[in-house]
């Protein structure tokens, strides 16, 4: 069977994430997302060396690293499962906002997460692929791994209920299936 050997560098000029606690590294992340994505068979009797450097590190290294990885691994010719995407989504406690509608700001919105059941109140709003400090301000996170349509992978991190947390990972979902479409648009199914 074949190897997927992985190295994930941050430039000289980069300093590294401050979201990676040493037992889940970017590495180790990354690697896992392609195992998943890559079939066995198209690997028999060969290696694939990836090599991600971070030349800026805004909060997002690793999971644009997952799809352009998986992206220039389908664009070598290795047969892929299906497209590895990556997303996350950050729970930020509402600003200066309270009643009911939606919470503004954030790159999605709308529908009821938290607060009272199916009155429309949201006392959080989401922000997908936040920034560091966006996720320094976070309540919650959920970052999630897509091969194709199956979800390989899923965190959670901080204390957001129940409702938030399946809330932001939908959103998270749909980002990974939008890149997917963007991804395969480039290099075909």
């Amino acid at each position: 069977m074949g190897v997927i050997n992985v190295e994930f560098i941050y430039g000289s000029l980069c300093p590294p994430s401050p979201s990676f606690p040493p037992s889940s590294s970017p590495s180790l992340l990354l690697s896992s997302a392609l195992t998943s994505s890559v079939l066995p068979s198209s690997l028999r009797n060969s290696s694939v060396d990836v090599r991600v450097v971070v030349l800026q590190s805004d909060g997002g290294e690793v999971r644009a690293g997952v799809m352009a990885a998986g992206a220039a691994m389908r664009g070598a010719g290795v047969r892929m499962r299906g497209t590895a995407t990556s997303c996350a989504v950050a729970i930020l406690p509402r600003e200066g906002m309270g009643g009911k509608g939606d919470a503004g700001g954030g790159d999605a919105g709308g529908g009821d997460a938290g607060g009272g059941e199916g009155r429309g109140r949201r006392d959080n709003e989401f922000v997908v692929d936040p920034t560091h400090e966006e996720g320094a301000r976070a309540v919650g996170t959920v970052e999630v791994c897509l091969v194709g349509d199956e979800l390989v992978s899923w965190k959670t991190e901080g204390r957001g209920g129940m409702r938030e947390v399946r809330e932001a990972k939908d959103m998270a979902v749909r980002g990974c299936r939008t890149w997917k479409k963007e991804i395969e648009e480039i290099y075909g199914k």
